[in-house]
């Protein structure tokens, strides 16, 4: 039975560098810095990263010892769904910071904490809403460190939708203070970079002075580190939350199901303060989106709590493909009811239906959205000679005739060379479009 949708987690963190112990083919979960100690070692940048992620409020770290290239590190992380801040502590190659940061775009699920090289003038390592840098380097016991694990820890501790900045929320426990004092000149420099600035005033320690992304001035919606994570929480929180679905018949049940519940967790974020409008239609909206057999895709807008305009998220629920059974059973039934008496009575004796008319359009991959269906696509088909669930099998447990319902042109033509590459014997054509069949080589006989 569907659920209520339930917040993702945004706190779980993983640091990626070179440690003096550890395995290096596993990735290991530690939840203090005696933890991560134990298992590999005190000194450098990776240790004190820890350290300075516990310090801050930080409680889940995984952590991947490098070994090689940061890429193959990266691809022992991918099958934990749970990181959602990742950094690599003193990394600051662009190389790395490139690699890193493509591995959080292609997951949509997390953001890098990028350290950038001492010195000034600063420059922004990368472009993308889905990565934050942090200058200077932190004096920790005596010597400098990079600041990606204590900004971590911090932003492990706040909510997603507040900014990790300020006298506040931006406080980093465990430094004594920065390694490059910064004037206002130097503050302004670094944020022209997009890079945040950490700085110290009395008697607070060190303090993160900044809350924004990298991101490149096309991409005004994510240029704040606050809208970027809660975008993260809305888009993961959703498709997690309605996995579900995918068992679901397509059709108008099921949209409403998913509404009410996409609905319901974004109300609970407007009460909790993540969004703002003093009504629910002020802070969000849900829409359908056109996206295809076997695919429900929703266009969600939300306006977080500091920007002014919404920010557009598509989430996108590929439904679970039936087998040929319940694609059979399915299309007698729905179809006795719908098609005229011939066409049932075809199908009750086994023809395939394949409806390709000029309103449906042919994916992008190439692939015809075919159907076995009545004529308002309550059953939908997609043909894809690569699934187990595909027309071949389909065909094979027919061996009979095939109904064919399509235009003159271009998509009766590739409809032709698909059916015929996959052995259909012949067709019966209802809307004057054989002669592309025929050209094909398809024997086809003219409709009733």
């Amino acid at each position: 039975m569907a659920c209520a949708i339930e917040p993702a987690g945004t706190s779980t963190a993983a640091f990626v560098g070179e440690a003096e112990t550890g395995p290096l083919e596993d990735v290991v979960l530690v939840t203090s810095a005696q933890e991560h100690a134990a298992t590999f070692g005190t000194a450098g940048h990776l240790a004190a990263a820890a350290r300075g992620f516990f310090a801050n409020g930080g409680r889940r770290l995984w952590v991947a010892r490098l070994d090689g290239g940061v890429a193959a590190a990266l691809a022992r992380l991918d099958d934990h769904a749970d990181v959602a801040i990742l950094a690599c502590p003193g990394l600051t190659d662009p190389a790395t910071v490139a690699a890193a940061t493509g591995w959080c775009e292609a997951r949509r699920d997390c953001v890098l904490v990028a350290d950038v090289a001492p010195g000034l003038p600063p420059q922004a390592p990368v472009r993308s809403s889905f990565a934050a840098a942090y200058a200077p380097w932190l004096v920790v016991e005596g010597e400098a460190v990079p600041p990606s694990g204590h900004v971590a820890g911090v932003l492990a501790r706040t909510d997603a939708w507040d900014s990790p900045a300020g006298t506040e929320q931006g406080k980093l426990a465990g430094a004594a203070d920065v390694a490059t004092p910064l004037t206002g000149a130097d503050q302004d420099a670094l944020l022209a970079a997009r890079v945040n600035p950490i700085r110290r005033f009395a008697p607070t320690g060190p303090l993160v002075w900044g809350a924004r992304t990298l991101a490149p001035d096309a991409d005004r919606d994510f240029a704040h580190l606050a809208s970027r994570r809660l975008a993260v929480l809305v888009e993961q929180s959703i498709l997690r939350g309605t996995r579900w679905a995918v068992h679901e018949p397509d059709g108008e049940p099921l949209w409403t199901a998913l509404q009410q519940r996409v609905d319901a967790f974004l109300l609970g974020l407007l009460r909790a303060g993540a969004l703002q409008g003093r009504t629910p239609q002020e802070a969000f909206f849900v829409r359908r989106e056109d996206a295809g057999p076997g695919v429900v895709a929703m266009l969600v807008g939300i306006a977080p709590a500091r920007p002014s305009e919404f920010v557009l998220l598509r989430p996108r629920i590929t439904l679970r493909r039936r087998t040929v059974h319940e694609l059979l059973d399915d299309a007698r039934g729905r179809l006795a009811r719908v098609q005229p008496a011939e066409l049932a009575a075809a199908v009750a004796d086994g023809a395939l239906v394949v409806d390709i008319r000029s309103e449906l359009q042919v994916g992008r991959d190439g692939r015809i959205p075919g159907a076995v269906h009545h004529p308002r696509n309550l059953l939908e088909w997609r043909i894809d000679p690569a699934s187990e669930y595909s027309d071949p099998a389909l065909a094979g447990a027919l061996e009979r005739q095939v109904i064919l319902v399509c235009d003159e042109g271009y998509q009766s033509s590739l409809a032709a060379a698909t059916l015929r590459d996959l052995g259909f014997r012949g067709a019966t054509d209802l809307a004057g479009g054989f002669q592309a069949w025929l050209a094909a080589g398809l024997p086809v006989e003219p409709g009733p």
